[in-house]
């Protein structure tokens, strides 16, 4: 802009001296326009010491023109910031929804879970009831006697023989006094069944009173008999079977689910 006006200066200066070489040739007053020439002159001047060098003019838009871009790259990397974190913020989500849907429990695996050592038969018929399953109850022969329970969701499948195919629940109780035996839940689909054992006779395990030393949870893959805890019986006798034991019971759904 500086440039700009000391131009138009320059030309005006140059104006003045022109007409004031005609006026001295016609013999005219020329004293107004030597005084304008000299402040035409000196604004020149002054144009030209303010107007910045072209070096200067070009440092500095260089200097501004970095500065976009730094400002632009910081931008970028914000957007790019809070991107990747909006990213990890939706696959946390999805990673808490599919755990979430993991533990969604059907209503024998929760009934299954519902199981402990004090439950008892009052307990496990109006459960039943509540979840609108079907079930059947025999009583069998044995040291102790006692009732055993089967439940799933189709009559077929709870028949205590000749049974469908199906997923189902079993247990049995003691005739004499009533105490939870043991209660296995097995899953078609993956073919293995989960196991609260306390006592009684339930294939390998033989123990005669409750909350012994082979009490608590199970899994295993049933025709399987090598690799899960070994059994030693009061005799000096052992076998080697296929269960393998956990902590709670949402453990032993995992272990069969997957």
């Amino acid at each position: 802009m500086v440039a700009f006006i000391g131009l138009i200066f320059f030309f005006g200066l140059i104006a003045c001296i022109i007409m004031t070489i005609i006026n001295a040739i016609r013999k005219k007053p020329i004293k107004p326009l030597a005084i304008g020439i000299a402040i035409l002159l000196l604004l020149f001047i002054i144009c030209l010491t303010v107007t910045p060098p072209v070096e200067n003019q070009q440092t500095d838009n260089k200097e501004s023109t970095e500065s976009e871009q730094i400002i632009t790259s910081k931008e970028e990397e914000t957007s790019t910031s809070n991107t990747e974190e909006s990213e990890n913020v939706l696959e946390e989500s999805i990673q808490s929804e599919e755990i979430t849907y993991a533990i969604n429990y059907d209503k024998l695996q929760s009934l299954f879970l519902a199981f402990s050592f004090e439950t008892t038969e009052d307990n496990l018929i109006e459960w039943i009831e509540d979840n609108d399953l079907e079930y059947t109850a025999e009583q069998y022969n044995g040291t102790p006697k006692t009732m055993h329970y089967k439940i799933a969701y189709e009559h077929d499948v709870v028949l205590q023989k000749y049974a469908e195919s199906g997923d189902y629940i079993e247990l049995s109780f003691s005739k004499e006094d009533g105490s939870f035996m043991y209660a296995e839940y097995f899953n078609n689909t993956a073919f293995k069944t989960a196991l609260l054992y306390n006592y009684g006779t339930y294939w390998d395990f033989r123990e005669k009173e409750g909350n012994n030393k082979y009490s608590g949870y199970y899994y295993y893959t049933p025709g399987e008999n090598e690799g899960g805890i070994t059994i030693e019986y009061s005799n000096g006798n052992s076998t080697e079977t296929g269960y393998y034991s956990e902590e709670n019971g949402e453990n032993t759904l995992s272990s069969i689910l997957g």
